[in-house]
């Protein structure tokens, strides 16, 4: 799977909020976002209640940085 730009991610984040396609294909696109990311909670991000805009949710999922023992 190819990574995604930040912009394919924003536009896939507004197409989720929007319900643009069946829920099979959303999932996909949250798992190639999160792919892209690293950031396993990029859901909670998508099903924000805090009024972030879909770059806010792109920049904050980008910013994930994984704990590392």
């Amino acid at each position: 799977m190819a990574k995604l730009t930040r912009e394919e991610m924003i536009q896939l984040v507004e197409k989720v909020w929007q319900g643009e396609a069946p829920e099979e294909e959303q999932d996909r696109w949250i798992e190639e976002i999160r792919s892209t990311t690293g950031n396993p909670h990029v859901l909670r991000l998508i099903q924000n209640e805090e009024g972030l805009t879909a770059e806010q949710v792109v920049d904050k999922a980008l910013e994930y940085k994984p704990f590392q023992l």
